[in-house]
């Protein structure tokens, strides 16, 4: 058993060495217990938290599962019940402590963080596991630093590319006595396929010397039959020779003076254009495309040079787009903090009212890290033209598992839940949809009253996967419907406090990336149904 006297100080405990279980009390400096539950979840990071301590508040509670805890025990408390509880939690968790992988001789055990190999054990620090454990179950695969860094430590983290460099040389210096694998890097993505027309062109230029090069052999065989001759040309001069060459040499000569003209004047005007939009993309002008329909010497070049325009464009309209939400949506928590900050300086304030301005100011802190790594995890979905790290898995394993992780809500307001799942393999992001869902079953806990059903169904619909989350709760308008998938758009002013307006926002853009849809059905107090539709045929994924 290990200790940490704060959130922060666990986190570095965590990436340090392997732990089955957290028990954390709320009200601790530094970090405290919501912003450690929040930082595990945001990077994927499913390890059993159990929160002790003495708030007895339901918004306590509700917070502590809002942020993801698995469960919640007041003080003071009685050990053998505590006993119990972590005995049940770490039950729980055995399923996902069970991976193994062994290639040859050499064993990687997940629950321990180590390697086995020729009777040696050399346990591993987390993320070098990770990196490991994730190369090893693609055995062939080629990964950029960049899937390898979303996938290990996760799509909110601020580490570099550098970071999977150096962890790489690490595991190789490690475990350098290891026979059975061997991590390769392979520089580059290979050659890229060049224009057609620049192949005609060199292919001109090499005709162009070949055909100049037989010109003056024969020019020179001509001249060299009439001064060596000895009879077999009599009645050849040195004046017909040099007609006679000038009838083969010149017209071939001009042809190729006037289509190397051509081509370059071609080849200038292509260049030309390329300069001009460069020049305006230099000045800020990203709305420049070029005609890359039209064959061209350089259509490739053409087609890259739009593609970049694009991108900066789109990076421009996000950059705008996040300024402006962004800030909009910071003023709310930043203007609370800094007033019950002031409030604190106040020297007639009772110790009851302090602790409560200090509470406060945690739950703003603790919304403020949730809205910025919610932001952030949006801003690179929306960045992406791809989904990286496609693996098959079992869809109705994976929503079996979301549904008992959210389990403790829907218990806490006495919600039945029922489940109706076929069973269907999917390929595609594990990680990337296991949020989809968490973030829709929270949702239908969220806004259905005590007492009331939720349910999840997963159908088989000819070419696609359809996953219903359906509740029997508040319900919506249409003209709250038209702005669901907005960022930071809350139908209910009165939900502000519990929710960010951004978990629909990147459930749409995932299910976008992963080639499927979303759609929504509701009636005010008749609850809602959201169906996600999902490409079963690789290919269209």
């Amino acid at each position: 058993m290990v200790t940490a006297a704060n959130g922060r100080e666990a986190l570095d405990i965590l990436e340090r060495q392997h732990v089955d279980l957290i028990v954390a009390d709320v009200m601790m400096p530094v970090m405290d217990g919501y912003q450690l539950v929040r930082t595990l979840r945001a990077e994927g990071n499913d390890i059993p938290v159990l929160f002790l301590t003495a708030l007895q508040s339901m918004d306590s509670k509700r917070e502590g599962f809002s942020s993801g805890i698995d469960d919640y025990l007041t003080k003071p408390v009685d050990y053998e019940e505590l006993i119990w509880r972590i005995q049940a939690l770490l039950r729980r968790a055995h399923i996902a402590s069970e991976q193994c992988i062994t290639v040859g001789g050499t064993r990687l055990n997940s629950a321990s963080y180590t390697v086995e190999h020729g009777g040696r054990t050399v346990e591993l620090p987390k993320k070098e596991f990770e990196l490991l454990y994730k190369l090893l179950s693609y055995p062939g695969q080629i990964f950029t630093r960049s899937q390898l860094l979303d996938d290990v430590w996760g799509y909110v983290s601020e580490s570099g590319e550098d970071t999977v460099k150096t962890h790489v040389s690490r595991l190789r210096n490690r475990l350098r006595d290891v026979e059975d694998f061997q991590i390769v890097t392979v520089k580059g993505p290979g050659k890229k396929k060049h224009s057609k027309y620049r192949k005609a062109w060199l292919l001109w230029v090499t005709m162009e010397g070949l055909v100049a090069t037989l010109a003056i052999m024969q020019s020179f065989l001509i001249l060299r039959a009439v001064y060596l001759s000895q009879g077999d040309v009599p009645h050849i001069t040195a004046s017909a020779a040099s007609y006679i060459a000038s009838a083969i040499f010149f017209p071939i000569l001009v042809t190729l003076v006037l289509t190397t003209w051509a081509v370059e004047h071609k080849i200038s005007t292509v260049v030309e254009k390329l300069m001009d939009g460069l020049r305006a993309v230099a000045g800020g002008d990203y709305t420049v495309r070029l005609d890359e329909k039209k064959p061209q010497p350089l259509d490739d070049v053409y087609e890259d040079f739009n593609r970049m325009a694009e991108e900066l464009q789109s990076v421009r309209t996000l950059r705008e787009d996040f300024v402006n939400s962004y800030s909009h949506e910071f003023k709310t928590p930043i203007t609370a903090i800094k007033g019950f900050a002031e409030l604190l300086s106040e020297p007639d304030i009772t110790e009851e009212e302090r602790q409560q301005y200090l509470h406060i100011i945690q739950e703003e802190s603790a919304r403020l890290a949730e809205l910025t790594n919610r932001t952030l995890l949006l801003t690179k979905l929306e960045s992406q033209r791809f989904v990286p790290d496609r693996t098959t898995f079992s869809l109705d394993e994976q929503l079996r598992r979301c549904a008992i992780l959210c389990a403790h809500s829907w218990e806490e307001k006495n919600l039945t839940f029922s489940a109706e799942l076929e069973s269907v393999d999917y390929t595609g992001s594990e990680e990337l949809l296991r949020q989809v869902w968490i973030n829709l079953l929270n949702n239908a806990i969220r806004y259905t009253p005590a007492g009331g059903e939720i349910g999840v169904e997963l159908k088989r619909t000819g070419k696609e996967a359809a996953v219903r989350v359906w509740d029997t709760g508040a319900g919506m308008t249409s003209e709250v419907q038209a702005h669901i998938f907005e960022k930071y758009y809350q139908g209910d002013p009165s939900e502000k406090k519990q929710g960010l307006g951004l978990g629909l926002s990147i459930v749409r853009r995932i299910v976008e990336l992963s080639g499927g849809r979303i759609e929504v059905t509701s009636q005010p107090q008749q609850g809602s149904s959201f169906i996600v539709y999902l490409p079963l045929d690789k290919e269209e994924t």
